[in-house]
């Protein structure tokens, strides 16, 4: 008897005043482990998403990379959609690193093993580990700097800018296009007229430093770049050509090493490379100046990527499917 009146009063509470049944919600299931949480298994073309330290997908509009086209470098996204996105072209406009900075914390991982990492506090930086190495991206500004005018381009070089000048204007339709380069200058040269374009507002879209060749000591010339490489940090874009010389100019392969070290310390700049790009049967005979009917091709290198990269930034070429 006792049993059943306990039967009863459980039933009445469990009946509302209106004689509505009260539900009784089911035991919660346990939250997933971090290793169950896992990324879409139907990735989008193009697409590269990326799971955090815990194994958990990170949101596309975390991060993500896209590859809009096979000729185009890939892009980094970060922020998606938001007044803080940034980009990062990679290809030909990352610069190798010998080691990720130490105070530098993944943010993704993606199935290939492709890791990015960044500095808190401080977006214009990633860097990205793959099968390539280490290497720091290069961050796109926001918005167009341009926008409402053509975009501008200025040349600091030697003889091989001066020689190459008469190719590169009329290769860059729809730029403004301004040239200061000299015969036989070294590295010191530059200093003045990049403090000059560095002041000026608004600044240059594009700053393009052809100089090292006619330095001798690795040093001097790291004392001058950095100079130049600190009067250019307010232009979007830097970017600094590798030398070529003759097997007795002893200099140039540390010249390289230092234009290779300092360019991966700003994040704005990324390297033409010259020394990479041309042969030396297009190179006179002493294995600096190209032939006279190879003057061009300092034109070649250069003006496709600066046109990839005004595209990236105008949400063309390398970044058209990102919306």
């Amino acid at each position: 008897m006792r049993r059943a009146v306990m039967v009863l009063l459980a039933a009445v509470a469990l009946t509302s005043c209106l004689g509505e049944r009260v539900s009784v919600p089911p035991a919660a299931s346990p939250a997933p482990s971090a290793a169950q949480v896992t990324c879409d298994d139907v990735p989008v073309a193009g697409h590269i998403a990326f799971t955090d330290q815990k194994g958990r997908c990170v949101p596309e509009t975390e991060l993500e990379l896209r590859s809009c086209a096979v000729d185009q470098p890939d892009v980094v996204v970060r922020s998606a959609g938001s007044s803080r996105e940034r980009r990062y072209l990679g290809g030909a406009f990352r610069v190798s690193v010998r080691d990720v900075p130490p105070d530098a914390t993944p943010i993704g991982t993606s199935p290939g093993g492709l890791v990015v990492y960044e500095k808190d506090g401080e977006p214009g930086w990633i860097w990205v580990q793959d099968a390539f190495g280490v290497s720091r991206w290069l961050a796109l500004p926001q918005g167009i700097p341009w926008q409402g005018r053509v975009p501008s381009a200025f040349f600091i070089g030697d003889s091989i800018t001066d020689g190459a000048s008469t190719f590169i204007d009329p290769a860059l339709p729809g730029w403004t296009a301004n040239f200061d380069a000299e015969i036989g200058r070294p590295s010191s040269g530059g200093v003045t007229p990049a403090a000059t374009q560095g002041q000026i507002i608004p600044a240059p879209d594009a700053v393009v430093v052809e100089l090292g060749t006619n330095d001798i000591v690795p040093e001097t010339f790291r004392k001058n770049a950095t100079e130049i490489l600190n009067s250019l940090q307010t232009v979007p874009l830097v970017m600094w050509q590798t030398v070529r010389g003759a097997e007795d100019m002893t200099a140039i392969p540390q010249i390289n090493a230092v234009i290779h070290s300092l360019v991966a310390r700003y994040p704005n700049t990324s390297i033409a490379d010259w020394s990479g790009y041309v042969s030396d049967d297009i190179l006179a005979s002493d294995g600096v100046h190209p032939l006279g009917e190879h003057e061009n091709a300092m034109a070649l290198l250069v003006v496709p990527l600066l046109d990839d990269w005004r595209a990236a930034v105008e949400g063309r070429g390398a970044t058209a499917c990102l919306g």
